[in-house]
């Protein structure tokens, strides 16, 4: 992956993570696609990319405390 192409995917994966951050730690599909506004097959790609930061349990996709730690992060770099 290029450099434009890693910050891109950083991005997105950002995004999925406060839009399941942003419920309280979960949320469904069509809440993260709400919130994101990405595309079905962009949002399934990334998710897949993401178990260290995401969990599923039934119809519902969970931020685990690495990803609450790894929205923190970014938090603190973007404040720089």
């Amino acid at each position: 992956m290029t450099g434009e192409t890693q910050l891109r995917a950083r991005r997105t994966r950002m995004k999925i993570l406060k839009a399941i951050a942003d419920r309280n730690g979960s949320a469904g599909f069509s809440e993260i696609k709400d919130a994101t506004d990405l595309s079905t097959g962009s949002i399934y790609y990334h998710l897949e990319r993401m178990v260290v930061y995401v969990t599923k349990r039934s119809k519902h996709y969970h931020i685990t405390k690495e990803g609450l730690q790894l929205l923190d992060q970014n938090a603190q770099v973007a404040t720089r």
